[in-house]
């Protein structure tokens, strides 16, 4: 079992096949109406605050579950701010793979083609992306609102490298990442080129 505090509010722990076992847990049968899954988050709760001193003190608590790999499970425990003055009940819920898209670019150079690129080839619908330095890399996030554009996700792969990524990874890097430009990034990098995208006739 591993925790990591992400934040002052937020714990990650991560479990290993082994640990898996050992709860008799599989990922797609958790529930929270199995008294048997919530007996084993209390304990996993239990082993967090001993090590890490993380409590709930009365707030309401987020739990998401992620699956980074088949056979292991990943929970991430965030304290919400209360909303009156009456202690909260846990706030339950289990996230499937999905949410953000990943993408990392070894060099400046790496990205500046990619958005180079984007441009040149005329794309015009662009998701919400944020872009994170760390590492020595650079990071760019992408919340795209139905599905990924194909013209830009194979710009993309071209220059750089897709990785895997669920909610409490991109946590990670807002908090321990350089945050360089937040909103459409895309749009607005490639829009940078303006009429050099594109040579003339």
């Amino acid at each position: 079992m591993e925790i990591d505090r992400i934040a002052a509010t937020k714990i990650q722990v991560r479990l290993s096949v082994d640990d898996m076992k050992t709860l008799n847990m599989h990922y797609p049968d958790i529930s929270w109406e199995d008294e048997r899954v919530r007996a084993n988050i209390q304990s996993i709760l239990d082993r967090v605050k001993t090590e890490t001193g993380f409590s709930r003190r009365g707030e309401k608590l987020l739990i998401e579950a992620f699956e980074p790999h088949k056979g292991e499970c990943c929970f991430l425990f965030t304290l919400l701010p209360r909303t009156s003055g009456r202690p909260h009940k846990r706030r339950y819920r289990v996230v499937r793979p999905g949410g953000p898209l990943l993408y990392r670019f070894d060099g400046a150079e790496e990205l500046l083609d990619a958005m180079h690129a984007v441009a040149y080839r005329g794309v015009r619908r662009h998701s919400s992306s944020k872009l994170f330095r760390h590492g020595g890399q650079y990071h760019l996030l992408v919340y795209p609102a139905v599905k990924m554009d194909r013209r830009v996700e194979s710009v993309l792969l071209e220059f750089g490298e897709k990785r895997p990524c669920h909610t409490y990874e991109a946590a990670r890097l807002e908090e321990y990442g350089t945050l360089i430009a937040d909103g459409d990034v895309i749009k607005r990098m490639a829009g940078s080129f303006g009429s050099l995208t594109r040579p003339r006739g």
